[in-house]
């Protein structure tokens, strides 16, 4: 369970809200890649493979890069 801020509120929640391309590009990251790894397997740039990173976070109101990742690590061992 992680906790994500909704306007003023924080809220429990089991999910993340993520785009198939940021999951596979987060999945990457976690299992130890570098982002010109995953811009190589996925045929994108780099620069790709960091913007999907930042709207992943943006869009699950994160602006600390550790502790998105921590989140879904917590998440993907549920």
């Amino acid at each position: 369970m992680i906790t994500k801020q909704i306007g003023k509120k924080l809220v429990a929640t089991n999910y993340l809200e993520m785009t198939s391309a940021e999951v596979r590009t987060v999945q990457g990251i976690l299992a130890g890649k570098s982002n010109k790894e995953i811009a190589w397997e996925e045929n994108v740039s780099v620069a790709a493979v960091s913007a999907r990173v930042y709207r992943a976070m943006k869009r699950n109101g994160y602006t600390n890069k550790t502790q998105f990742f921590v989140d879904c690590e917590k998440l993907r061992r549920q």
